[in-house]
């Protein structure tokens, strides 16, 4: 086990809540890419909680470096959800 950096925790945990905030936003629309978009960042989410289930033994204070860099890819992923827009 390794001790994760302090920032990754609120890192994840923002990243979730703009992912949700996005979500709420898709589920309003209508059109046939937004259902998509919604599909795909549920599918983003679900990776996480994979990720958190699997890795996150104890807590959030130590993790293993495997779960830790699948934390990261998570992070750098999930951004283009951020970015693309269904307008």
């Amino acid at each position: 086990m390794t001790t994760i950096e302090p920032d990754l925790e609120s890192r994840i945990n923002a990243r979730c809540m703009e992912l949700s905030h996005r979500l709420d936003e898709l589920e309003a629309d209508t059109r046939l890419e937004a259902a998509e978009a919604c599909h795909r960042l549920n599918a983003t989410l679900s990776e996480l909680r994979h990720i958190i289930k699997a890795g996150l033994v104890d807590d959030w204070a130590t993790v293993g470096s495997r779960v830790a860099i699948e934390l990261h890819h998570w992070l750098a992923t999930s951004a283009a959800h951020l970015t693309h827009s269904t307008t």
